[in-house]
């Protein structure tokens, strides 16, 4: 029997960085064009289970998610799709 898997891992520095933008109540979502089971996997690896995680999701319908936020937005790409 032989078993593959793969993931994907965050950049190093992204998990302390996130947890910088969380400090003082901060809400937090990632939204990706992941399936959202690997988006949750991947934050809950790294210590981020609090954060959000919206998958499934293209740029389009992410930046649409950012449009309709009421508050203060930052969107962070990695150039790839976003």
């Amino acid at each position: 029997v032989c078993v593959f898997r793969f993931g994907d891992h965050l950049r190093p520095g992204i998990t302390a960085a996130l947890r910088e933008l969380a400090r003082g109540g901060r809400r937090l979502t990632v939204l990706s064009g992941d399936q959202t089971r690997a988006v949750r996997a991947v934050l809950d690896d790294a210590g981020l289970g609090e954060i959000e995680g919206i998958g499934s999701l293209s740029p389009d319908e992410k930046a649409e998610i950012v449009r309709q936020d009421t508050e203060a937005s930052l969107f962070i790409g990695d150039g790839v799709n976003d």
